[in-house]
């Protein structure tokens, strides 16, 4: 039987209707809770119609672009402060470079959704983690945010553990990128931190997508058009959904926290722990052949596989 997809749409309207009611406790900022619950909103419904009706990359990338930039105006630009620069930088790349990164990081997550649990655990561990150390900076609000992310993350993963009931669709992925990018941008903003924390928490993605991209930039191939080479994907051919999304958990869990946590002690140095954190994985997936196209066929039947690079 084919697996249905959509199912991230749960975590949208849970976490959306949570969000009004911190909003309402006066745990959050107006100008939060319209850039995160507005613009995660707005994602979300994209991904929906793109679901049900396969939109175009360019009519995609438009509405990613405005909600992303309509988000930053609220919630500031990143500034060299946050990245431990202290050298002046023109308002104009900053808006282009936190636009640019908002929009990136939403693409990503989708490309990552490929596998059953992947992005669902992804998601729990980054709202858990990332809540903690911002409830541990005093940012109370933004952490109840974070925990009610990763809340909602959690049950749907219930259902998307492998083997997965459901799948996510573009709905929850996008949805999960845009609001890691705002929750991480809106924390850096008001806790006086480094972006590089959360920036380490999302390593695991960040690094197999980027090396991914870039090689299929390299070869000539559509970035964007759908394929099953990253590294993640290399993996579940030869060992399994199950194991890879485990392995996954595993290295968050025992590499990256470590790594996050010296970052935020050592802010300074946080972007150092960045590269730091980061070197690992992009071994790893240079290992596993991110971005190359390979023969290993996949022990999983074909139904249970939907392409991650919508």
């Amino acid at each position: 039987m084919p697996t249905p997809r959509g199912g991230g749409l749960a975590i949208a309207i849970t976490f959306l209707s949570g969000l009004m009611f911190l909003a309402q406790a006066g745990l959050l900022e107006s100008s939060q809770t319209i850039a995160i619950g507005a613009g995660g909103a707005a994602l979300a419904l994209l991904g929906l119609v793109d679901d049900m009706y396969s939109l175009s990359f360019k009519i995609r990338l438009v509405f990613q672009t405005l909600s992303a930039s309509a988000s930053v105006y609220l919630l500031g630009p990143i500034i060299p402060r946050d990245l431990g620069l202290a050298v002046p930088v023109p308002t104009w790349i900053c808006w282009i470079v936190t636009v640019g990164g908002l929009v990136w990081l939403t693409n990503l997550t989708n490309f990552m959704d490929g596998i059953d649990g992947l992005a669902a655990s992804e998601a729990v561990f980054f709202s858990a983690v990332f809540g903690l150390f911002l409830y541990l900076s005093g940012v109370s609000g933004l952490a109840s945010a974070s925990f009610l992310l990763g809340s909602a993350s959690a049950g749907f993963l219930f259902w998307n553990w492998p083997p997965a009931k459901i799948f996510m669709g573009d709905v929850g992925s996008g949805f999960l990128g845009f609001t890691f990018g705002t929750l991480a941008l809106a924390g850096a903003h008001r806790q006086g931190g480094s972006l590089w924390v959360p920036l380490i928490l999302l390593a695991l993605f960040i690094t197999d997508a980027t090396i991914t991209l870039l090689r299929r930039l390299f070869a000539g191939q559509q970035w964007y058009a759908a394929h099953r080479t990253h590294a993640y994907q290399h993996g579940a051919r030869k060992w399994g959904h199950l194991r890879v999304t485990l392995a996954a958990c595993l290295l968050n869990l025992l590499w990256l926290v470590p790594c996050a946590a010296m970052a935020r002690i050592y802010l300074q140095q946080s972007g150092t722990w960045f590269l730091l954190a980061s070197a690992p994985l992009l071994t790893i997936g240079l290992a596993l052949g991110a971005g190359r196209e390979d023969s290993i066929p996949s022990p999983q039947s074909p139904a249970k596989w939907h392409t991650a690079a919508r």
